[in-house]
């Protein structure tokens, strides 16, 4: 039985539907996963943009709270990496979301280093980049790198300001009855 796009099992890797007709993209690789022993991706999410290779000291000094760890196949598409991310990662539930890869790795003098942009998923845009797998983008245990992009995120400063304004508010109440 073949799952629907986006969950992960260990059935033959699933293309995505539409309707009732599969889409299968060109040079795809089908691979039986119980035969197979999924991989750990080390995954680091921020919003709007990458990490800074800077602030990977070594494979064991890395941006821990932006961490995010996946047990995936090489056949694993990034469509089906995106899809992992929404379900732990509150702020890119969006269906706005745009999800931009790229690896992180240690070049020849041992720094870390970013690679270009790998491709791009969206929710609502479904494209040739859906399909990529880690093992068409010759993935070799590096850092995966995520920046997410959510149009619809209303966090910014004046919604932040406001909010301890009126934790400020609070406090001077509380200050004020402590002393009366």
């Amino acid at each position: 039985m073949k799952s629907h796009y986006g969950h992960l099992n260990r059935d033959n890797i699933h293309p995505l539907y539409h309707g009732q007709q599969q889409i299968i993209p060109p040079n795809f690789v089908t691979r039986d996963r119980d035969k197979m022993c999924p991989i750990l991706l080390r995954t680091f999410i921020r919003e709007n943009q990458f990490h800074s290779p800077s602030e990977f000291k070594s494979r064991s000094i890395v941006p821990e709270n932006d961490e995010i760890q996946l047990y995936v196949w090489k056949n694993t598409t990034l469509k089906d990496i995106s899809d992992l991310i929404k379900e732990v990662h509150l702020p890119a539930r969006d269906k706005n979301t745009k999800f931009t890869f790229a690896f992180i790795y240690q070049d020849e003098k041992g720094t870390f280093a970013i690679s270009p942009p790998l491709a791009t998923v969206q929710e609502l845009k479904k494209c040739e980049d859906d399909f990529k797998t880690l093992e068409t983008l010759n993935y070799s245990y590096q850092f995966l790198a995520v920046s997410f992009d959510n149009p619809n995120n209303n966090n910014n400063s004046s919604n932040n300001n406001n909010f301890k304004k009126e934790e400020e508010k609070d406090n001077n109440n509380n200050d004020k009855s402590i002393s009366e």
